[in-house]
């Protein structure tokens, strides 16, 4: 769980409660990223849970995916298949 990444557009009360289940399960509040528009809100839960602030949502894009990944729009009929992914993941 070292690789993975996970990135959080909200630091509400479901970022919370997924960011306290990841960290118990294994994942280091590191790898953890959160943006979110109130700067108060972020503050708060990087405080916390010692999750990362991201700058806004294209640093939380950035920190989370490989640079090398293309995403399809929903309408794709041939999305990247998830071995590209591995390790990345946003919220």
């Amino acid at each position: 769980m070292d690789k993975i990444k996970i990135g959080f557009i909200g630091a509400g009360n479901m970022a919370r409660a997924l960011v306290g289940g990841l960290i118990t399960s294994g994942v280091p509040a590191g790898n953890l990223y959160s943006f979110d528009q109130t700067p108060s809100q972020l503050q708060t839960l990087c405080r916390d849970t010692g999750i990362v602030a991201a700058e806004d949502n294209q640093h939380l894009i950035d920190q989370c995916l490989p640079p090398d990944v293309w995403m399809g729009g929903p309408c794709d009929p041939n999305p990247c298949p998830p071995d590209v992914f591995e390790g990345a993941c946003c919220i």
